[in-house]
């Protein structure tokens, strides 16, 4: 093994990809099986959609401030009460007995969610060297894509079972305790002294901090302006994501599609492998390399699937290609966004990079929700290969290297 490697693969790096599995596990078993529950309580895909919308308005809300909580908190202490907020919640919200009661739950629970993946996200920036960025968000993807194979295949059993979604939400309560666990016990590590906050620079001459307040007045405080195009483009990645995360099982249920799971578990598989070679490229060449083959690879998954209510092998072939356009887009332009950042903002520039992640799940979620009922899962598919379109000409303008 590579001394760069030793770097990366440090015991908090790996307590923190554990950790990372847990909550993002929680959150796939509630996003893959709350369709299905509001189906079943014969309301339409929509409600699903604006419940979850209601909920990633809070994560925003929270991921707004994230960057600058870890400094003035602290990393651990952020991810501690968010993880206890999230997981008590989760617990709640699967025996909420009127939509009133499901949306103020899901607005808490995805508070506490953005308040311990915003420290999660931090924390990794913290613990890799800044020269192998891209390989590090690379491998710490990994542990997400673990959790896209787990987590639906974990609540679509448990939904099969006696309580269904109340079942789910038990179960994935639970696994978040276990990230209480981690969190508590396995996370050790300096966290550096916010240069925000500080009155000396890193070589102590206080030029670095000066600098920092120049930048970070007002709005900016809390945003990093070089971390944005990289942010954006990804928001617009994750906007058509959601159809699929939030949606596919529905669409299996209404085209009579059996093994539903075999998508998700498929899919990891070429995430795994995609992320592990996309960290690479991103930190040899550039973003932009890795992100058009992966914005690419995602547009060929949603022609897949208008395609496969006739040929229903279809869908696990769109796997296939879900997964290499997850696996690279992401990792590449996380680095990017962190990369362009000053080394003193870089905790603002992780959560700026989330922020409109959150954002495009608050539009996702209600948009494809009411384009489903609308019209049909076909006409939304073609409606996110547009999109798909539109964030690969942003990123030929925005993502060349300087």
């Amino acid at each position: 093994m590579s001394s760069e490697a030793k770097k990366i693969f440090t015991l908090a790096f790996f307590a923190i990809s554990l950790a990372e599995v847990c909550v993002a596990v929680s959150l796939q078993m509630f996003e893959s099986t709350f369709s299905l529950h509001i189906d079943s309580l014969h309301l339409p895909a929509f409600v699903a959609g604006s419940v979850i919308g209601a909920g990633a308005v809070s994560a925003s809300v929270l991921r707004f401030f994230g960057g600058t909580l870890c400094e003035k908190a602290g990393r651990k202490r952020l991810l501690i009460a968010g993880i206890i907020i999230f997981a008590s919640m989760l617990f709640f919200v699967g025996r909420a007995t009127s939509l009133f009661m499901m949306y103020l739950l899901t607005i808490i629970q995805m508070g506490g969610y953005s308040m311990a993946s915003t420290a999660i996200s931090v924390m990794i920036v913290d613990v890799v060297p800044r020269e192998s960025l891209g390989k590090g968000m690379g491998y710490f993807g990994l542990a997400s894509s673990l959790a896209g194979a787990i987590g639906p295949s974990l609540a679509l059993t448990a939904f099969a079972m006696k309580g269904a979604f109340r079942t789910v939400t038990a179960e994935a309560a639970a696994i978040s305790v276990l990230a209480l666990f981690i969190a508590v016990f396995l996370i050790r590590y300096r966290e550096p002294v916010s240069s925000i906050s500080s009155s000396s620079g890193a070589d102590g001459s206080g030029k670095g901090s000066d600098a920092a307040a120049r930048r970070a007045k007002g709005f900016w405080h809390y945003i990093e302006r070089s971390a944005l195009p990289a942010s954006l483009i990804n928001g617009m990645i994750v906007f058509v994501e959601c159809l699929v995360s939030m949606f596919i099982t529905l669409y299996a249920k209404r085209n009579g599609i059996e093994n539903i799971s075999l998508f998700f578990t498929i899919s990891v598989i070429f995430i795994v492998i995609s992320k592990i070679v996309s960290g690479r490229l991103a930190d040899r060449y550039a973003a932009l390399f890795v992100f058009i083959p992966g914005a690419l690879a995602l547009a060929l998954c949603f022609v897949l699937l208008i395609l496969a209510p006739s040929a229903h092998m279809l869908v696990f072939i769109a796997g296939v290609f879900y997964g290499i356009g997850s696996g690279l887009t992401l990792p590449s332009l996380n680095a990017e966004a962190v990369r362009r950042a000053p080394v003193e903002r870089a905790s603002v520039a992780s959560s700026t990079f989330f922020l409109p992640m959150d954002l495009a799940m608050i539009v996702g979620s209600t948009v494809w929700g009411g384009l489903i009922d609308l019209v049909d899962f076909r006409a939304s598919y073609l409606v996110s290969i547009f999109v798909i379109a539109c964030s690969i000409v942003l990123g030929l303008i925005f993502l060349r290297r300087k």
